[in-house]
């Protein structure tokens, strides 16, 4: 198994049960799948499914970013 090399898995909060990964900014993700719900809300949202590279320093550096940067 390989892990993220630039990811921090955060356990500790406010909200019992909770956790969550936190990215370095500007890092890589690979689109997997994409689910777009017909009516999409907070019990039947879009799903996007992404893969974290491996490591970010062993990837391009002029990738392309969101259209919004």
């Amino acid at each position: 198994v390989k892990l993220c090399q630039h990811a921090n898995l955060v356990q500790h909060s406010n909200v019992p049960g909770e956790a969550e990964y936190l990215f370095v900014p500007y890092s890589v993700f690979t689109v997997k799948e994409v689910t777009l719900s017909p009516d999409p809300n907070y019990t039947n949202p879009h799903v996007i499914r992404l893969q974290a590279a491996h490591d970010n320093l062993l990837e391009p550096e002029h990738l392309p970013l969101a259209p919004w940067y």
